[in-house]
């Protein structure tokens, strides 16, 4: 790869991870929701260093249609493209890049109080996510029910004590995006 192919590569994904969730939460019918948030969440960052709390432009992606800023008000999403994402470095106890990006969505999610979810690649594999064991809470009604079911039924890898639970992105994109957004008041 050349210089610089990298950040190119990362960008492409994030473009593609907006398009996904904007059909994902319009039915199809919208792809222009959501976008990659401005210096791909550091300007929230940097104001959080500043004192000041950008809660729109946290994590990688921000809402532009009025019909995303639920999920974005309620999750902070960060998006990794990378050559290896070292799975099996959880199995092994070894280091995985997996539970470094997680340790980083979950940083950046708790400082804004909102959930964490991860969108992410590795090379020559589909894209996967995480999200927190409170994304799987139960609402108490019957839709929430079967949505708990159908949700606890796509995952692909629970880690408890990292707090994660892993999916195929495209499973979650087939679920109804009502499963997962619900009001959640954070910290």
């Amino acid at each position: 790869m050349k210089q610089g192919g990298g950040k190119a590569k990362g960008a492409e994904f994030e473009r593609q991870v907006c398009k996904s969730l904007s059909k994902w939460i319009s039915g199809g019918r919208r792809d222009d929701l959501l976008w990659r948030s401005a210096m791909s969440g550091g300007r929230a960052t940097l104001g959080l260093k500043e004192g000041v709390r950008r809660l729109a432009q946290s994590g990688d992606i921000s809402a532009i249609g009025l019909e995303a800023h639920q999920l974005i008000s309620v999750y902070s999403i960060e998006c990794k493209f990378v050559k290896d994402l070292n799975i099996q470095g959880l199995v092994y106890g070894t280091k995985s890049g997996l539970i470094d990006h997680w340790g980083q969505a979950c940083c950046e999610a708790s400082s804004v109080g909102k959930l964490p979810m991860l969108v992410a690649k590795q090379n020559h594999k589909p894209p996967i996510v995480g999200l927190s064991r409170a994304s799987y809470r139960d609402g108490g009604g019957p839709v929430r029910r079967r949505g708990l079911a159908q949700m606890r039924e796509a995952r692909l890898l629970v880690c408890p004590h990292e707090d994660l639970n892993v999916m195929f992105f495209n499973d979650m994109l087939n679920l109804p995006p009502e499963y997962l957004l619900w009001e959640y008041v954070g910290s």
